[in-house]
C-alpha cells in the first residue's frame, strides 16, 4: 500500500501545562517526562507505523503551541492536519475551556468550515491520575465536547491510560468521515453521468451550436509572499546593558581575597526587579531604614554614596570616567571573588552563563554558594545540576543507566535557562506599568486626550535605536526627559514599550471577531497593527516591525488593503506592499471596481496586475463562453 496515500497528518495543540508533548513523546517513543520539563521537547514532528483495524496506517504528529513568542505562518500547521488534538488538564482552574474556545474558531477559520461535524477534533483530558487534585468535572467536558461536535476521553500520560485510545479514537472517526465523503462523492458522480447521458439525447434533436473554444490551461496560482524574522537579540540586549556605564547608578567595588580591587557598574532598576535580595536592600537604603547596616552586613561589607567621599585621589578618579554616571551613584563594597559575583550579575541581567565558566568545577561551586546566598534560584539549580555531574556518586549513575527517560544535566540546564527568560520577560514588563525608578516619560496623544507613560531610558536606549541616539545629543527631550508623540494612540505606545521591555508582540485577537463577522473591531485591529508598523518603523526597531507586517498578513480585512497599501510605501515596509499587491490580485474583479483602486498610482496598478489571478485571460473566458458550457 502507498505509503504517503496513508499518511495521516495529526496536530496536537492545547493549553499550557496540559502535557501535549509528554502525551506524543509517551505515544510515539512510550516514554514519561514529567510536565514541569516537557518544554525541552522541540521535534518538529514525530513519525509512527501503526496497524489498526488490519490496516496499515503511517502518522505524522505535529506539535504546536500557544505561547510561542510568535509563528509564522500558522494558518499551514491548521489548515493541512486531518485530525486534532486538543489536550487540557483536569487540574488547571482557569481558563481551560476558554481557550479550546479559542483554538476551535482557528481550526474553523483555518479550515474554512462553519463546524467540526467534517473534521475530527477530539478533547484530552490528561492527569486522571490526580483525581484528588480535579477541577473540571466529566460530565462538564462531554458537554462542552457534545455542543462542540467534539470526541472526548479522559487520559493519565503519567500512567498510560487511554493514551494510544485517544489517538485510535481519533483515527477511526476521521476514516469513517473520509469513507463517507467518497460514498457521497462517488452517488454524485453516478448522478451526474445520468444528467448527461440525458442531455446528450434532447441535445441531439437541437441545433448544432457553434463550436466553443478549449477552456485556456488555469496556472498555478502566484505564492503567497513569506517574511523571514531577524534573529532575537533580548538577551544579549541586557549583557550589552551591563557592559554600558552610561545610565549606571551602582558601582560594586569588588574585593578578592587576593586583595584585587575591581569595580562593577550595575544599574539598580534591573536588580530591582531582578532579584528580591537587591530590592528589599535598595527599599531599605532608599528608606534609610534602621536595619539596613545589619541587613548589608550579611551581603555588602560597606555602603556610601560617592557624594560623601572626602578622599581627593578617589575623586580624581571618579571624575576621569568617561562616562555621564550619576552624580548620587552608591558605591557598595564587596568580599567576593569577582568571577562568581560577575558571573551572578550577568545572570540577573540576561539569563546566560559562559560556557567556560560552566566547565570549571571551583567556579561552580563558589558560584553555587553566592547564588544560594542572594537567592538566585534557577542559577542555584544549575550550578547544583553541574556539581552533581562533576561529581557523580554510583546511585545517580546507575538510576541515568537504568532509565532511559531520564533528563541529562544538559536538558535541565538548558530548561532552566529557558525558564529564566520567561521569568525576565515577565520582571521587566512589570516595570511598565509600574513605572518604578522611572526617569523618563513618553506623552500619546489621540485626539485631546494625553497619557502619559512612565519608562527607563537605560532600557529604551538599549533597545531602540531612537532612544539611543535621542540620550546621546543634547535635544530638548533628552533635557526635558520626556518626549510627547501627536496622534499617537496610548495602546499602540504600551504595545512597543512591551515589546522593548519583555520582547512580547500581543496582537488584538480577532478570532471571535471572525466568527462573529465584526468588521469594525477587525479593521480597528489592523489599524492598531498599522499604527504599531509605523512606530516600529521610526523607532527603528527592525524585528517588530516585521512581527507586525506577518500579522497583518494574516488578518489585513478586505476593506483595509488599499489603506495598507498607502502605510507600507511611507513606511519603507516592502513585504507588506508585496502582500497587499497580491491579495488585490487575488481579488482583482472586486477591487478593479472601487473608486478607492482607482485612485492608486499607474504603478501600483501595474503590479497588481502582474499578480492578477485567475489571469486576464482566462476571466475573459468565462464571461463569453461560461454560461453557454
Amino acid at each position: 500500500m502507498d505509503k504517503e496515500n496513508n499518511d495521516i497528518r495529526i496536530l496536537v495543540i492545547g493549553t499550557g501545562g496540559s502535557g501535549r508533548r509528554c502525551l506524543i513523546i509517551r505515544f510515539v517513543q512510550d516514554h514519561f517526562i514529567d510536565y514541569s520539563y516537557d518544554y525541552f521537547y522541540d521535534s518538529e514532528y514525530e513519525r509512527k507505523c501503526i496497524e489498526l483495524d488490519g490496516e496499515k496506517l503511517f502518522l505524522q504528529i505535529r506539535f504546536f503551541t500557544l505561547y510561542d513568542e510568535y509563528i509564522p505562518r500558522e494558518d499551514l500547521h491548521f489548515a493541512n492536519e486531518d485530525i486534532f488534538v486538543i489536550v487540557i488538564s483536569i487540574i488547571n482552574r482557569y481558563g481551560e475551556l476558554d481557550e479550546v474556545r479559542n483554538l476551535i474558531q482557528k481550526i474553523k477559520r483555518y479550515k474554512d468550515i462553519d463546524d467540526l461535524r467534517s473534521t475530527t477534533v477530539i478533547l484530552v483530558a490528561n492527569k486522571k491520575d490526580l483525581e484528588e487534585q480535579r477541577y473540571l468535572s466529566t460530565q462538564e467536558m462531554e458537554m462542552f465536547a457534545k455542543e462542540n461536535d467534539m470526541l472526548f476521553i479522559e487520559i493519565s500520560v503519567k500512567t498510560r491510560e487511554n493514551v494510544d485510545e485517544c489517538f485510535y479514537k481519533a483515527i477511526r472517526d476521521y476514516l469513517q468521515k473520509k469513507k463517507q465523503i467518497q460514498l457521497e462523492n462517488e452517488k454524485k458522480n453516478k448522478k451526474n453521468q445520468k444528467k448527461k447521458f440525458f442531455g446528450k439525447i434532447f441535445h441531439s434533436k437541437q441545433k448544432k451550436q457553434k463550436q466553443i473554444p478549449p477552456e485556456p490551461k488555469l496556472p498555478n496560482p502566484f505564492p503567497k509572499p513569506i517574511l523571514e524574522l531577524t534573529p532575537n537579540t533580548y538577551q544579549n540586549d541586557f549583557f550589552q546593558l551591563l557592559n554600558d556605564k552610561t545610565f549606571s547608578d551602582i558601582e560594586f567595588v569588588i574585593i578578592s581575597n587576593e586583595k584585587q580591587v575591581e569595580s562593577l557598574f550595575v544599574h539598580r532598576i534591573v536588580l530591582y526587579s531582578r532579584n528580591e535580595i537587591f530590592k528589599e536592600f535598595l527599599d531599605k537604603f532608599l528608606n534609610n531604614s534602621d536595619d539596613l547596616e545589619e541587613f548589608s552586613q550579611r551581603y555588602f561589607m560597606k555602603i556610601q554614596k560617592k557624594e560623601e567621599m572626602k578622599e581627593i585621589k578617589e575623586i580624581k578618579e571618579i571624575k576621569e570616567i568617561k562616562y555621564s554616571i550619576s552624580q548620587n551613584q552608591t558605591v557598595i563594597h564587596v568580599e567576593y571573588p569577582f568571577l562568581p559575583f560577575y558571573t551572578m550579575i550577568k545572570y540577573i541581567y540576561c539569563g546566560m552563563i559562559d560556557e567556560k565558566v560552566m566547565e570549571n568545577p571551583e567556579l561552580v561551586i563558589q558560584i553555587l554558594s553566592i547564588s544560594d546566598l542572594f537567592k538566585v534560584k534557577r542559577l542555584n539549580l544549575i550550578m547544583e545540576s553541574l556539581n552533581k555531574k562533576n561529581q557523580p556518586n554510583q546511585q545517580i549513575q546507575s538510576q541515568i543507566q537504568n532509565q532511559g527517560n531520564e533528563l541529562t544535566h544538559e536538558q535541565k540546564i538548558e530548561g532552566l535557562l529557558k525558564l529564566e527568560v520567561d521569568f525576565m520577560q515577565n520582571c521587566f514588563s512589570r516595570l511598565v506599568k509600574s513605572g518604578t525608578f522611572s526617569d523618563f516619560s513618553i506623552v500619546g496623544c489621540e485626539g485631546n486626550e494625553k497619557q502619559m507613560v512612565k519608562a527607563h531610558l537605560a532600557i529604551l536606549a538599549q533597545r531602540c535605536d531612537y532612544f539611543k541616539s535621542l540620550s546621546q545629543h543634547q535635544m530638548k527631550e533628552n533635557i526635558q526627559k520626556e518626549v510627547v508623540f501627536e496622534d499617537i494612540g496610548i495602546e499602540s505606545l504600551l504595545m512597543i514599550l512591551e515589546y522593548i521591555y519583555s520582547n512580547r508582540f500581543f496582537p488584538p485577537n480577532i478570532d471571535i471577531a471572525l466568527k462573529e463577522d465584526n468588521q469594525t473591531f477587525i479593521c480597528n485591529s489592523n489599524r492598531t497593527m498599522l499604527e504599531l508598523m509605523i512606530l516600529s518603523d521610526y523607532f527603528q526597531i527592525e524585528r517588530l516591525k516585521r512581527l507586525t507586517q506577518i500579522n497583518l498578513s494574516q488578518t489585513l480585512s478586505h476593506e483595509m488593503l488599499i489603506q495598507a497599501l498607502h502605510v507600507s510605501k511611507r513606511s519603507n515596509a516592502p513585504f507588506l506592499q508585496q502582500f497587499c499587491y497580491w491579495e488585490i490580485g487575488r481579488n482583482f474583479q472586486k477591487f478593479s471596481k472601487t473608486k478607492n483602486f482607482k485612485k492608486l498610482p499607474q504603478e501600483d496598478k501595474e503590479e497588481i496586475t502582474k499578480l492578477r489571478f485567475p489571469p486576464k485571460e482566462y476571466d475573459d473566458y468565462q464571461k463569453k463562453y461560461g454560461n453557454r458550457k
